[in-house]
């Protein structure tokens, strides 16, 4: 397993990567502190990993795998790990799996998605592969029909299920039938999506053995594995792989580091293991507390930068070139805003300052535009994964402010007040 030097991987980066060298114009070649570089822009950072005429990796691909990184509705995204890289990537995240909960003997029903460059599914598979525990795998995958998961468990004996909230809670609810299934599962653990408290309850009703109910771990297709599940520990708090990353939390108006306890910013991370795709300092689009600095941190919602709805990624730049496309240079300024429903679905409202009134035909259009713009998210309301969008109209004095700098509010995540 290969660790790089911060120097090392600053110095790669500057002398095989277009986009990095530009970054670090302004940087001299020594004497610096990594709260020194600037930030990525996520927004340049992924124009600049094209398909053709590259100008982020420092070299070309010719070993290790290849997979998409959320999905826009431009260029394509995708992310790049060199055998060696993959291998440290799942072997850091299989060694967290003790800390998660898993243990010894443990059968295991990976739910997780497979296919169409997405890595979850072969990330969980590698990393359980690269456990030193003596688990038993059961690929499933996401996509398998409920029936066929209830069976799998029925007769093999599965007592852990892994996979994302909203295919767990769709198992929950065919499950209320088959009550002898469901006290088979003695541990559930996610990942990909946040659990939020109502849907923790219903999982906690439907699978009563169940006695650890825990993130997996966290980790991204974009940078790496961000952070270790604590099974034991709050809820929504991860541990700092601290050999082979380095984690930063920053005040979102200064963009100084938090060094204190219970302070919210954005989270900033760097791997310290890949070097064809460099990872340094790249805002990873969550915000976190340090519950404690430099070692542990709780997961507090989105950034700025974008949402996620269940399964759905979406940045803010990409609903900004949606609107643009649907309504011309009218809007004025827009928020997303997200919450749970009724039946434990995220929802998101587009609240849209336009200089003049419009009426329900305007938002019905607007929706429509959206859902042909991202084939996932309208697939994924009609399953019932995700709460149907709403559009609202306003003026610009009705949007919502930072209270304390005056400035814009782009995403208002109500989740997890």
């Amino acid at each position: 397993m290969t660790i790089y030097s911060i120097q090392h991987l600053i110095k790669l980066a500057r002398d095989k990567s277009d986009y990095y060298r530009d970054l670090y114009t302004k940087i001299p070649q020594s004497d610096f502190a990594l709260q020194d570089l600037p930030l990525v822009s996520a927004e340049k950072f992924w124009h600049a990993n094209t398909l053709k005429d590259n100008h982020l990796l420092t070299g070309p691909i010719s070993s290790g795998v290849v997979f998409k990184s959320g999905g826009t509705t431009g260029l394509p995204k995708f992310s790049v790990f060199l055998k060696e890289e993959w291998e440290t990537f799942t072997r850091c995240f299989g060694e967290s799996f003790t800390d998660a909960g898993f243990q010894n003997g443990d059968k295991v029903a990976n739910l997780f998605y497979a296919g169409e460059l997405y890595a979850s599914f072969l990330f969980i598979t590698k990393s359980m592969e690269q456990s030193p525990l003596e688990l038993t795998h059961y690929p499933l995958s996401g996509t398998a029909k409920l029936e066929s998961i209830i069976d799998a468990i029925h007769s093999h004996g599965i007592n852990v299920l892994a996979g994302v909230p909203t295919t767990m809670i769709q198992l929950a609810q065919e499950l209320k039938s088959r009550p002898s299934v469901a006290s088979l599962i003695t541990k559930i653990f996610y990942g990909g999506e946040s659990l939020f408290p109502d849907q923790r309850a219903i999982l906690s009703r439907a699978f009563p053995s169940a006695k650890i109910i825990s993130s997996i771990g966290y980790a991204s297709v974009d940078g790496g594995h961000l952070g270790f599940a604590i099974c034991n520990g709050a809820h929504g708090e991860h541990g700092v792989f601290k050999d082979s990353t380095i984690v930063e939390i920053i005040d979102n108006e200064t963009g100084l580091p938090i060094t204190k306890s219970g302070v919210q910013g954005k989270l900033i991370y760097t791997n310290l293991t890949r070097s064809l795709m460099p990872i340094i300092r790249y805002p990873v689009g969550d915000e976190a507390v340090w519950t404690r600095p430099g070692e542990r941190f709780i997961i507090k919602g989105r950034t700025e930068e974008g949402i996620r709805l269940g399964p759905v990624t979406i940045t803010t730049e990409e609903l900004r070139q949606i609107l643009a496309e649907c309504l011309g240079q009218q809007v004025m300024a827009f928020q997303s805003i997200i919450e749970r429903d009724l039946e434990a679905l995220d929802k998101l409202t587009l609240q849209i300052a336009l200089p003049s009134s419009a009426g329900p035909d305007l938002a019905k259009k607007v929706v429509a535009h959206v859902l042909d713009a991202r084939p996932m998210l309208k697939d994924s309301i009609l399953k019932k994964l995700v709460a149907p969008i709403q559009v609202q109209f306003s003026s610009m004095n009705e949007l919502e402010k930072n209270p304390r700098t005056g400035k814009m509010r782009f995403v208002i995540d109500r989740r997890f007040n």
